[in-house]
This record gives C-alpha cells, structure tokens and sequence, in this order.
C-alpha cells in the first residue's frame, strides 16, 4: 500500500468520546475496511483495555494522508 492515495479512500475507525483515531488504512474501496474492523477491534482492545468500550467502524476520507496506526500488526 502506498502512503497517500490521491482521491477519496477508507479506514478502520475508532471513536472515544471526542476522540477519533485511523486505526487501518487507507485502502480504495469500502469492502477492505469493512473486512477488517473486527479484527482491529480485537487488536485495539487487547492493547487497550479501555477499548472494549470504543465504538469501531469505517470512515471515508478525501484521501490517504495517514497510515494507520496498526497497519503494521495487521500487516497492512
């Protein structure tokens, strides 16, 4: 996967509160988040204790920007 995508992309995502995380990504389509935000969601909470209790899913972004931050233990 590149670093930046040029064009809209998605994530797997993590909202705490106010607090918003990228915790996959980017990736071109939709399907390959979707595809992933279980197995984020266990990572994060195995890291994380509190985590059991942040709301994961996906989200669309103008484009790839960020890598996210557990790219490498998902091996994205």
């Amino acid at each position: 996967m590149a670093d930046w995508i040029n064009g809209p992309c998605f994530y797997v995502s993590c909202v705490d509160g106010d607090k918003f995380v990228l915790l996959a990504g980017p990736f071109r389509t939709h399907q390959e988040a979707l595809d992933l935000v279980d197995k984020a969601a266990k990572l994060a909470c195995k890291l994380d204790r509190k985590a059991a209790f942040y709301s994961f899913g996906t989200v669309k972004m103008a484009d790839g920007h960020k890598q996210g931050i557990l790219n490498k233990y998902l091996g994205v």
